[in-house]
């Protein structure tokens, strides 16, 4: 027998077969496939005389397949099957139901907004996979530029120009401060230079808000007094309200501890105390569609 590659095969030719096993007849199964049939008896005839072996039986009631029939009935199901799989596949793909996702995000975003975001997508559209990785602003839009990740939540004055973006939150600084004397008498309304000779307790060397503080304390020609520094607003909250130091962090997160610690919070009355996040994407064309439901999502849940 000849390779299958030189038989000719198509899926006209298989289709046709199937409907004529499972009608048990030549004419009807003409009728569902909108053929004449003599067109079906031809194609199936072709197909036998290739493969050498007969695989419909014919007979005055109708045709019935032989065991070599049986056999490519069997493989021919199979492979149907696969290709409506693959066609759901290829649809769900187009519509943005599965796919492969990578968002990067600072500290702030990802310790705020994205974990609800990310649970409510999880749930609404579990076949996408979605991979949320931390990054500073920088790192972030780098890599949605070379397209090494799809969407980047970035904060600070980064340069997004090259890139399409939009405004996703707007969110202050304050001061935390410690319940106790003589962190009270600080006041409610403070400046960076009230507060840079006090003991800190900062975020980890590499993230962008501690880099802030510390760039801004150079300008007043000072250092910060850092006493400790941890990897998140919580933990920062949780030295802070023993009273081991005051810090500087997003208004969200300070309010989400206030309740948790012994804290207050005073306003930082500086001009770059306003924090804008902004959502980048390379651009809208070049984004999957998973990638599209993704950023429609969080586009829907701007505060």
């Amino acid at each position: 027998m000849a390779e299958w590659r030189n038989l000719g095969l198509d899926f006209v030719t298989l289709r046709v077969f199937k409907a004529a096993v499972e009608e048990r007849s030549l004419v009807s199964a003409a009728e569902r496939e909108h053929l004449a049939p003599s067109a079906i008896s031809r194609r199936i005839s072709d197909f036998e005389a290739r493969l050498g072996i007969t695989l419909l039986r014919r007979h005055d009631r109708g045709v019935e397949p032989t065991a070599a029939g049986q056999l490519l009935m069997r493989h021919v199901e199979a492979l149907f099957n696969i290709v409506d799989m693959t066609m759901a596949d290829l649809e769900s793909l187009s519509l943005g139901q599965t796919g492969s996702v990578k968002i990067l995000a600072n500290l702030s975003t990802i310790s705020g907004q994205m974990p609800n975001l990310l649970g409510q997508l999880a749930s609404q559209h579990p076949s996408i996979d979605f991979h949320l990785e931390q990054s500073d602003s920088e790192e972030a839009v780098r890599a949605v530029g070379l397209g090494l990740a799809d969407i980047a939540l970035v904060t600070g004055s980064v340069d997004v120009s090259h890139l399409t973006s939009f405004e996703f939150s707007v969110d202050r600084l304050v001061v935390v401060l410690p319940q106790k004397q003589p962190w009270v008498e600080l006041g409610s309304h403070l400046k960076l230079r009230d507060i840079v000779c006090q003991p800190y307790i900062g975020l980890h060397n590499d993230l962008a808000l501690q880099t802030l503080i510390r760039q801004k304390a150079a300008g007043l020609g000072c250092s910060l007094r850092e006493v400790v520094n941890v990897g998140g607003f919580e933990t920062i909250g949780n030295f802070v309200g023993r009273g081991l130091g005051l810090s500087v962090m997003p208004e969200r997160h300070a309010r989400a501890i206030l309740d948790q610690e012994k804290v207050l919070i005073s306003e930082l009355n500086e001009d770059w105390a306003i924090r804008r996040t902004q959502v980048c994407v390379k651009s809208i064309a070049s984004l999957s569609p998973a990638a599209k439901v993704v950023l429609d999502r969080i586009l829907d849940s701007r505060m």
